[in-house]
């Protein structure tokens, strides 16, 4: 049974709720969960921090950045994924579920960011998949690929189902658990790994192999984190606070609350307060141990303000793992710990029973086919090259695929690279659905023909929170794909895939064009509303309009100068509501091998 007001514990029996509820109605009647709640600047009646200057270049962005990139708060170390993972085999729509059963497999992942993308693409394949399995895990931040070794280590090495709960702490919890110290980092320790970093290969499990090729710096970072070094818990929940909750933030944080229902957002809050991923009423006496894998040397946090656990992950499997452990909907962040812990579970299994070869570096990613070249043992050629973002111009750009194309399996058919184009909306006014009156009413108009949105374009007064919130969520709507093709061909793309040997698929079959579209659809075709719980998840969960939010914010300033001149009417403030995500615009495109006649 659960608490009946928020749904957010779950109780063994009505005399357990009943005891436990002189400490949980301070929860459960929290002032998040209140109708009447609303974000500081509405109760103060001025202008929201993030309205202020939307035009100026953060400080600490990539260099080539134009301006109307988001504010960031903290030291923006990327070190959780921010759009859901991807199985980049998908065999059902590629080789075929029958074919990829015995066949062997070689995957890249060129700038991996943390592990998500592996976990799903490994737990994916048949459960009797008998092939072998050559993975290329690579990436240039140090903080990242030593992390991963570390997950990795603790989900082979330790024999335990708490093997998968120790992996999700140090992925994403500030604190570990007591048993930590002896149950995983001593075995971890004293295996081959660690005495096996200069590309000899040591055994992960009986199956699995694991090659580590780390530069002199990186090998250095690694032993410095492995030095038993005791952060003062104080220390580190302080560090934790000082930048999930810095007074001057609280915009920020009430502009993703005012987005999402009053339990999800007492859920959020319990996070930020503590960071730990757990079921909302979980014990946490035994999570005391400081993560020294989210905090530098000089103890200050590695993440932004606007880090979310979640945001990597799959909401409707997260809720359905949820349900089947026994939580609820409402408790977010236990939803996830039971999602994340299954996945590891199955992965840590497959570890031990799938013929799996793992070869980790800390490369530039166009360095990475001339080290794979210079170590003869190391893949060659692969099935799948996931590139991530470096193909946005404010990285390495479309000539990546220059270096990448040369990687691809000739013998295969459906080998192909994947790239996400995150930034480039930023580079292309005509992206933004406020680029021209007509893109502006052809927005509004396919908002207010989905039935699961409740929007009619009659009822934009008074500038309340719904109508806001509709405007924030337009660019869902709005049809970019003439724009992207634009900015591919200005790119060059038709003569970098050719010299390459590639071809762009008109239509994607690993991952959807866009987020929250359909696979195998149209790249005009837009995402799918089907229902009001669909609608929920993707504008309060997921980052709808980061490009976007440049162009609003500089019409919405004209507008918050009527909203104020007509609170003395209305008797009321203007709400802004939007969730700090990842853009609409953002397109995720495949490279095959091309054919030749």
């Amino acid at each position: 049974m659960s608490c009946s007001g928020c749904f957010l514990v779950r109780y063994c029996s009505k005399e357990c709720q009943l005891k436990h509820w002189r400490s949980h109605k301070y929860d459960c009647r929290n002032i998040l969960r209140s109708p009447s709640w609303s974000p500081a600047w509405v109760r103060e009646k001025r202008t929201p921090k993030f309205v202020e200057d939307p035009d100026s270049v953060p400080p600490g962005m990539p260099p080539g950045m134009p301006p109307g990139m988001p504010h960031t708060f903290g030291m923006g170390l990327i070190l959780w994924g921010n759009i859901p993972a991807i199985d980049i085999i998908n065999a059902i729509d590629n080789e075929g579920m029958a074919d990829i059963r015995n066949r062997d497999l070689s995957l890249a992942f060129v700038a991996s960011g943390d592990l998500r993308n592996m976990v799903r693409t490994i737990n994916k394949l048949p459960g009797d998949y008998t092939g072998t399995i050559k993975i290329v895990l690579n990436d240039f931040n140090p903080v990242v690929v030593c992390r991963n070794l570390m997950i990795l280590s603790i989900l082979g090495i330790v024999e335990d189902i708490e093997a998968a709960e120790h992996a999700l702490h140090l992925w994403y919890s500030i604190f570990q658990p007591l048993s930590y110290q002896t149950r995983v980092f001593v075995p971890v320790m004293q295996s081959e790994i660690f005495r096996s970093l200069n590309g000899t290969p040591a055994q992960l499990t009986p199956s699995t192999t694991m090659c580590t090729t780390f530069s002199v710096d990186t090998i250095a970072f690694l032993l410095d984190k492995l030095r038993p070094k005791d952060i003062d818990p104080v220390v580190a929940n302080n560090a934790f606070n000082n930048i999930m909750n810095a007074p001057e933030r609280v915009d920020y944080r009430d502009r993703y609350y005012a987005s999402v229902k009053p339990s999800h957002r007492l859920a959020l809050k319990e996070w930020r307060s503590y960071g730990l991923v757990l079921p909302f009423g979980a014990i946490t006496a035994h999570m005391a141990i400081p993560n020294p894998w989210l905090f530098t040397h000089d103890d200050r946090l590695m993440l932004n303000d606007s880090a979310h656990p979640f945001e990597g992950w799959d909401f409707d499997e997260m809720f359905s793992a949820g349900k089947a452990h026994g939580t609820t909907e409402e408790d977010l962040i236990g939803c996830l710990f039971f999602y994340v812990k299954d996945q590891l579970v199955e992965f840590s299994k497959r570890l031990h029973t799938f013929k799996i070869q793992i070869y980790i570096s800390d490369e530039e990613a166009r360095q990475l086919p001339k080290t794979l070249k210079s170590h003869p043992t190391f893949p060659q050629s692969f099935d799948r090259v996931e590139a991530s973002n470096i193909t946005d111009k404010n990285y390495v750009g479309m000539s990546v695929l220059s270096d990448l194309g040369p990687l691809l399996n000739k013998a295969n058919p459906h080998a192909a690279i994947i790239g996400l184009f995150m930034n480039w909306y930023l580079w292309k006014n005509p992206a933004n659905f406020m680029s021209s009156s007509v893109a502006f009413d052809d927005a509004i108009n396919r908002m207010a023909s989905c039935p699961s949105v409740g929007f009619s374009p009659t009822n934009i007064f008074p500038l309340n929170q719904k109508v806001f919130e509709m405007i924030q969520k337009l660019p869902l709507f709005h049809d970019t794909s003439k724009s992207f093709e634009e900015y591919i061909k200005e790119e060059k793309e038709d003569e970098i895939t050719s010299k390459a040997g590639l071809q762009s698929r008109r239509i994607n079959r690993i991952v959807p064009h866009r987020c929250f579209a359909k696979l195998g659809a149209r790249h005009s075709e837009l995402p799918v509303i089907d229902s009001p719980e669909r609608w929920y998840k993707v504008v309060s969960f997921s980052i709808i309009c980061i490009g976007a939010m440049r162009h609003l914010l500089r019409v919405f300033r004209h507008l918050l100068v009527v909203c104020h001149f007509m609170s003395a009417i209305l008797n009321g403030g203007m709400l802004w509501t939007t969730s700090p995500s990842r853009p609409a615009h953002e397109s995720t495109h495949a490279y095959s091998r091309r054919s030749r006649s």
